[in-house]
């Protein structure tokens, strides 16, 4: 399982490289996506360092409030810096994005349960919802960049 959480976090960090790859980035702008990694990490030390059962339900909340607050915090300094148009669309992104993770989250209850995978589905469980929001985040963090040093229309 540790396995499977260092290559969804990898797998999501490429996926959000991936999305910017084409931008010329300012060598003066922060890196808030560096910065995000850093403050990730314990808590998928944590959830990594279980072996299931209730650990992993504890550090995987743990890591999904956290990257609820992130996720937050990246999508209104986002907004902040958007004009109408494409303001309406990233709103209309973000609600369809949200029913999309709360169909998804269903999903995985219903995937991951003890009956179907033993003590091992807490932390199937906990590692599918992290890697979900977590790329959610990079998505959001990559698309602020874009957008730090555009011009304004």
């Amino acid at each position: 399982m540790r396995r499977w959480l260092m290559s969804a976090g990898w797998a999501a960090a490429c996926a959000a490289a991936a999305g910017s790859a084409w931008a010329i980035d300012n060598p003066d702008a922060p890196d808030r996506i560096a910065d995000f990694v850093q403050r990730a990490s314990p808590f998928e030390q944590s959830l990594g360092a279980t072996d299931g059962g209730r650990a992993a339900a504890t550090a995987g909340e743990a890591y999904a409030r956290f990257l609820d607050a992130e996720m937050n915090r990246s999508y209104q300094a986002l907004l902040a810096q958007l004009d109408t148009a494409p303001r309406k669309a990233l709103v209309e992104s973000q609600r369809r994005w949200l029913a999309f993770r709360d169909a998804e989250l269903v999903f995985m209850a219903r995937q991951w349960t003890r009956e179907r995978n033993g003590s091992s589905a807490t932390l199937s469980l906990a590692g599918h919802r992290a890697a979900l929001l977590r790329a959610r985040v990079l998505s959001l963090l990559a698309y602020r960049a874009e957008y730090a040093d555009a011009p304004r229309r």
